[in-house]
């Protein structure tokens, strides 16, 4: 019988850490800034491996998992709370293959790494910043755990108020781009990418008709390759999808049912 790892955990991050087509369950405790990847065989665990520190210090704490390497095979990516530093480690499985450097954010106050993605097309994942403060963006380029080039400041969409919610690909080009989401308007639009450079600001749409919807990440949903748009309302137990053709809505699917309940 395998038994859930002794430390107080959570299960996150699931990708395929062996390179064998199926997703693999990882654990992270917080506590500890420990984790550990458990190769998954369809609904059976194939190796749990063990628990590996976290970079040295309180501060750190994982944040995502992808593809950094181009190996197939999905890394681990840290994040200092206090110096917004960010670490790339390579994995091979359950082990830890190279712990990357600590990486700073762009020069200046206020930036945040929010995500992560493959904004030049190359097979490797890089770095998104965000500077609220500022209204403003940049994207790292990454060649593994390191930076390959650090791209300029650019202004967020359409004004203030605007936060990145979700990096996946909306013109099919190959590479990852960004949508945007306003709570004050309520509203949505999408940063065509090439690179470290904006490509093409969509127009702003807003949301569904009504109180209460806000924008969730998402993926797509028609297998056109294209990324689609969740909107979903909480305290109505609804959802929507609403398909989308680059920076424009293709289609606004109705308001669906959620589960029930608080």
């Amino acid at each position: 019988m395998i038994v859930q790892p002794v430390r107080r955990s959570s299960v996150s991050y699931p990708l395929d850490f062996n390179a064998d087509g199926m997703v693999d369950v990882s654990w992270y405790s917080d506590d500890d800034k420990a984790t550990a990847i458990w190769l998954m065989t369809a609904t059976e665990v194939l190796l749990p491996g063990q628990f590996i520190p976290g970079p040295p210090g309180d501060d750190w704490t994982r944040v995502w998992s992808s593809d950094f390497s181009g190996d197939t095979m999905a890394d681990l990516f840290w994040r200092n709370r206090v110096t917004q530093d960010v670490a790339v480690w390579l994995m091979n499985g359950t082990e830890l293959f190279l712990a990357g450097p600590e990486i700073p954010p762009p020069l200046g106050a206020g930036w945040t790494a929010t995500n992560t993605g493959d904004y030049n097309g190359d097979g490797m994942v890089d770095v998104f910043w965000h500077n609220p403060t500022t209204s403003s963006f940049s994207v790292t380029l990454m060649n593994a755990t390191a930076p390959l080039l650090r791209g300029p400041a650019l202004p967020s969409p359409l004004g203030d108020g605007w936060a990145p919610i979700n990096a996946q690909e909306f013109n099919a080009d190959g590479m990852t781009d960004m949508l945007w989401y306003n709570a004050t308007t309520r509203s949505m639009a999408i940063c065509l990418m090439a690179g470290t450079e904006l490509l093409l600001v969509g127009p702003e749409i807003p949301a569904p008709p009504g109180d209460g919807w806000i924008l969730a990440p998402a993926g797509d949903f028609n297998a056109d390759g294209l990324g689609d748009v969740l909107w979903e309302n909480p305290a109505a137990h609804l959802f929507s999808i609403w398909l989308m053709a680059g920076t424009e809505v293709l289609l606004r699917g109705p308001e669906l049912p959620g589960l029930g309940g608080p």
